[in-house]
């Protein structure tokens, strides 16, 4: 993924820093069938990824937790590669536990003042997740501040959009924090009021956590845009 680094003033209205469609998969527990990556989950995705992905994987019988890519032959087989490259970790032949902690599967560089005063982040995801009761939620950061936390619990797919605005201030924002899935309308949840600096480089960070390991989560597509007025 390459990012956009140039200054926003080439740029007034609306610029898409970040896009993908390609899936990014936190994969629920399953097994190390080989000592190089070949992987069966217990929980089958609800379809079949084509080509190249993206999946997370904690450190259970890996070395390093983190974003891998995989190759899929059905709905419950993978192989998994070091991240962007064809070369096959070393595993071990036995259980895999999925982590029950945030994960990171998207991290966006947003350029040192590129908000200006008046700026704002726009955020569209799209998500699909095993289908129960069991907690899970997408949470958008934004510097260290989590801007936006929405429930995965009892949905098969989930579209979110998230909008952090700066205040006439380069470090004040505001973003409509939501407790159910829907970009609009009213809720009890107040907002939430930042104070990152956008005048320094900061990454945007599209995260999911899972309180059941046997649980899948998948990141189907996203969008990130810096919206700027010409005028700041």
């Amino acid at each position: 993924m390459d990012f956009c680094t140039k200054p926003i003033q080439t740029y007034p209205g609306a610029l898409i820093l970040a896009q993908s469609a390609v899936p990014v998969i936190h994969l629920p527990t399953g097994s190390f069938t080989t000592v190089d990556g070949a992987m069966t989950v217990g929980t089958a995705l609800p379809y079949v990824p084509s080509g190249t992905v993206t999946v997370y994987c904690t450190n259970s019988n890996l070395s390093v937790a983190g974003l891998y890519s995989a190759t899929f032959s059905d709905a419950t087989h993978c192989q998994i590669y070091n991240y962007g490259t064809v070369v096959k970790p070393t595993t071990t032949i036995a259980a895999y536990t999925a982590a029950t902690s945030i994960a990171t599967l998207v991290t966006v560089p947003i350029p040192s003042g590129i908000l200006g005063l008046n700026g704002s982040i726009r955020v569209s995801a799209l998500f699909s997740a095993t289908n129960n009761a069991n907690v899970k939620t997408f949470t958008a950061k934004y510097g260290t501040t989590s801007f936006r936390t929405t429930p995965l619990t009892s949905f098969l797919s989930m579209r979110d959009q998230v909008k952090i605005h700066n205040r006439g201030d380069a470090a004040k924002q505001v973003c409509y924090a939501i407790a159910a899935p829907s970009a609009w309308g009213g809720v009890t949840t107040a907002n939430v009021y930042g104070t990152e600096n956008s005048a320094t480089a900061l990454d945007l960070t599209l995260c999911v956590t899972k309180a059941t390991a046997t649980d899948n989560i998948i990141l189907e597509d996203y969008t990130v845009e810096i919206l700027r007025s010409p005028l700041g």
